[in-house]
């Protein structure tokens, strides 16, 4: 699903670039051909998160320690787990995963359970 230009301005503002490759420990430098690639999976991470937490204006949670983490965590996640190799699968299970698609690592609920708008089912 393609984001709404509007949608799209609000992403990478809760964390930036520099702060995921910290996160990650990569050094390559700003602009480096790879920032592309690494933007568009931090995108992605804000994306889910805020996607999960289904608040209105994601802005509410600038320089919240907590969302950044959860952000954080979801980027190490797009990034280890590109789905192109056999042992995907078996690994995330061993991480808490129940196997099935679509569904966030039990760390990052845990971290948002209490910032989530809740939903009637």
């Amino acid at each position: 699903m393609a984001l709404d230009p509007e949608e799209r301005a609000v992403m990478g503002v809760l964390v930036t670039l520099q702060e995921a490759k910290d996160h990650m420990r990569l050094s390559t430098p700003a602009g480096d051909a790879g920032d592309g690639d690494l933007q568009l999976k931090l995108d992605a991470a804000e994306a889910i998160i805020v996607d999960y937490l289904k608040v209105a204006d994601p802005l509410l949670f600038t320089g919240d320690r907590i969302v950044q983490q959860a952000i954080l965590l979801q980027f190490g996640a797009l990034y280890r787990w590109r789905g192109d190799d056999a042992e995907t699968l078996a690994a995330r299970a061993s991480e808490g995963y129940q196997g099935e698609q679509g569904y966030l690592s039990p760390v990052i609920t845990a971290l948002l359970q209490r910032k989530r708008d809740p939903t009637l089912v």
